[in-house]
């Protein structure tokens, strides 16, 4: 009885294992435009946009004229192409930019971040020079020499002040 039910776990798993790499898709070129192709190589969501980044939390990251929103696995639009730069989401948060311009040496510069969650709800205001995720499930916001901790639910935690930290004694030690 105990070998036939651990053959059935192991097919089973085997079967979602299966399931489950089928249904990763893959960003593909095609005519200088990028789309989705799955394993097997089928074009599940067509080349029309001009960048594409692998999903992360089930949602990928595309542009289309210059401007940066998120696409599911179907290819339906969920969160609107409005940004003008943004990053991949991160355990359910994504960075997005207002105001950043495209420079042909360096790339998309300037602009203020904040973050948005899946549904596209900003979680931290986008008037931040620069957020980053740091230690403990805390997010680091900076602007105006001054660097603002929010938690992952955008509740701001502290503010560190950075001009007085870098004029005291102690940063020079």
């Amino acid at each position: 009885m105990n070998t036939i039910i651990k053959t059935t776990l192991s097919i089973s798993f085997m079967l979602l294992t299966s399931y489950s790499i089928a249904q990763e898709l893959s960003v593909v070129e095609a005519n200088e435009k990028y789309g989705f192709e799955n394993a097997q190589g089928k074009i599940v969501i067509q080349a029309e946009y001009d960048r594409a980044e692998d999903f992360s939390d089930n949602l990928a990251l595309v542009m289309k004229n210059n401007k940066f929103g998120f696409i599911d696995k179907k290819g339906i639009v969920k969160i609107p192409l409005k940004y003008d730069n943004a990053e991949s989401f991160y355990e359910g948060l994504a960075k997005v930019n207002q105001g950043a311009e495209f420079s042909e040496l360096i790339g998309r510069l300037g602009g203020t971040w904040g973050l948005i969650n899946k549904e596209g709800k900003v979680i931290i205001p986008i008037e931040y020079r620069g957020i980053d995720f740091i230690a403990d499930g805390e997010i680091l916001a900076t602007k105006d020499k001054k660097g603002y901790i929010f938690n992952r639910k955008g509740k701001l935690i502290r503010i560190n002040d950075f001009a007085k930290f870098a004029e005291s004694d102690e940063f020079m030690d």
